[in-house]
């Protein structure tokens, strides 16, 4: 009888059945390339006598060791002679990770200055966050305005939905600080409004700062819309073709 079975319905249990199309599968495989791809890296640097390290980073830490600018790193280049890549995550929060390659004795040297970045860095215990809360503290300050009566220069406010807040703020605060501490850029999440109501994201300061600042939040609110849109889309979209086939 299953011979008989509409197309439609045989494709579906194929494409069910194949484990090439499974989520979990390309997860493997994607990460099997990583894995093949780092390996390929660790061969070509000791071919050339050198080696690479990598030092997990919080989230929170990231923008500590990348500096104003880049300016951080190009210190620990600078004094260590090792090469220095960071990998910020995925930018909303979760923890990335510090590449120093270079010689054995350039990688423990640069190895050692990071690892003092750490310890110098404050605790990441200090605040929290509650995106229900209005009028929060914040974490180290970003949760209102530090200076009020004070007239900030080129100032720009963004609207934050609700539900976006938690994207813009980060885990323990780590995205907006971290943008903070990237562009030099003064801000802070005013959350002084009724619940329901956008909270705003104020930034000011020297205007290329600002106008950096400015279009990274923008950038992830947009990227973030467009999901929820394809998303609605899709759902949408899946109900209105199986209406219109049973017509």
């Amino acid at each position: 009888m299953w011979d008989d079975a509409p197309e439609g319905v045989t494709a579906a249990n194929n494409a069910v059945q194949d484990p090439t199309q499974t989520e979990a599968y390309k997860q493997q495989q994607q990460l099997l390339q990583q894995q093949q791809l780092a390996a390929m890296q660790q061969q070509l640097l000791a071919a050339s006598g050198k080696m690479q390290q990598v030092i997990p980073c919080p989230a929170y830490l990231i923008s500590k060791v990348i500096g104003t600018g880049g300016m951080q790193i190009k210190e620990l280049e600078q004094n260590t002679g090792a090469q220095v890549q960071v990998d910020r995550g995925n930018g909303m929060g979760s923890d990335g990770c510090v590449k120093i390659s270079g010689t054995a004795d350039q990688v423990a040297a640069c190895c050692n200055a990071v690892r003092k970045i750490f310890d110098d860095a404050p605790n990441r215990n200090q605040g929290s966050f509650d995106a229900n809360k209005s009028g929060g503290a914040g974490f180290k300050g970003l949760g209102f305005d530090p200076n009020p009566h004070e007239d900030k220069a080129n100032k720009v406010e963004i609207d934050v939905p609700v539900q976006h807040v938690g994207l813009v703020v980060g885990k323990q605060w780590s995205t907006i600080s971290n943008i903070k501490g990237e562009t030099g850029a003064e801000m802070f999440l005013d959350q002084t409004m009724d619940q329901e109501q956008p909270r705003k994201l104020v930034i000011w300061g020297e205007v290329n700062k600002v106008q950096d600042a400015e279009r990274r939040f923008r950038d992830l609110l947009e990227q973030t819309g467009e999901k929820e849109k394809r998303r609605r889309e899709g759902n949408g979209g899946s109900a209105r073709s199986f209406g219109n086939s049973g017509g």
